[in-house]
């Protein structure tokens, strides 16, 4: 059987008031930073700004590159440095949780909906039966972890249902 494309996510929601946040407070240090390094001809501090521009482009490609795509076989994720698969099949556990600051709440799939104050939420899927998410766990590849949206949710949920009753 051909795979299909379902639909494809980028990982970073760039709808996202934190990262809109982020880019637009970014942008203004750096701006500020360099006008400083030119108006006082203070050349320390042009070259850490070159090395921070650096930094931050590095950050707006690999948000842009790095992106979840359902297809009819399974999800993929892809980053600029791995990519990883998970059949529908071998899916075990849909989760999610929420990040505030470094702390991880695993949280029940029907309160994603619910506001959470200052917390990110994320979907998971993994190989593993029950599979929690925890704080200093290395990123393997078991599972796939990307921000909360109802229709990924909702398309995901529906393949996994969809395959259960046909592998049975």
């Amino acid at each position: 059987m051909q795979e299909l494309e379902i639909i494809t996510y980028r990982y970073v929601n760039f709808k996202s008031y934190q990262v809109l946040g982020f880019l637009l407070f970014s942008t203004s240090i750096l701006s500020y930073l360099f006008y400083q390094s030119i108006s006082k001809n203070v050349s320390n501090l042009f070259i850490l700004c070159i090395i921070l521009l650096f930094f931050y482009l590095l950050f707006i490609i690999y948000a842009i590159y790095k992106r979840i795509i359902l297809t009819t076989n399974g999800i993929r994720y892809i980053t600029p440095f791995h990519k990883r698969f998970i059949a529908w099949n071998e899916i075990k556990t849909l989760g999610s949780y929420a990040i505030f600051r470094l702390l991880i709440n695993n949280i029940p799939l029907n309160e994603l909906n619910k506001f959470r104050f200052l917390e990110q939420k994320f979907i998971y899927v993994s190989k593993v039966e029950n599979y929690i998410i925890r704080s200093g766990i290395k990123e393997s590849n078991n599972y796939i972890a990307f921000h909360y949206r109802p229709e990924l949710l909702q398309k995901i949920q529906e393949y996994i249902d969809m395959n259960s009753t046909t592998t049975k």
